[in-house]
């Protein structure tokens, strides 16, 4: 998938609970649909997040061509963090309870 800032995203992941820990850049988890999901300290949430923060950092410079250089690169991050997301719910989702 790739994420256009033009286009929007196709995805969204809604968390109905964030630990404290996660909230302050460390370590907790995140219930999605019901379920509990580990988010380590820095992995793919966090990563994703950053990335995001990046694309939207950009949007502000006044240097239109640098800030969209930075926004693709932080867009090519936000995907491939995404689907490192997509991949852990996944399988997290197909081990045994």
């Amino acid at each position: 998938m790739v994420l256009d800032p033009n286009r929007g995203f196709e995805h969204a992941l809604v968390a109905s609970y964030v630990s404290f820990g996660v909230k302050v850049d460390g370590g907790g988890f995140i219930v999605i649909n019901g379920r509990p999901h580990h988010v380590g300290p820095w992995g793919p949430m966090m990563n994703l997040a950053a990335a995001l923060a990046a694309v939207h950092a950009a949007s502000l410079m006044d240097d239109h061509d640098a800030g969209l250089q930075i926004s693709k690169s932080a867009l090519n991050v936000a995907a491939a963090q995404l689907k490192n997301l997509e991949r852990s719910v996944s399988d997290s989702q197909s081990a045994p309870a």
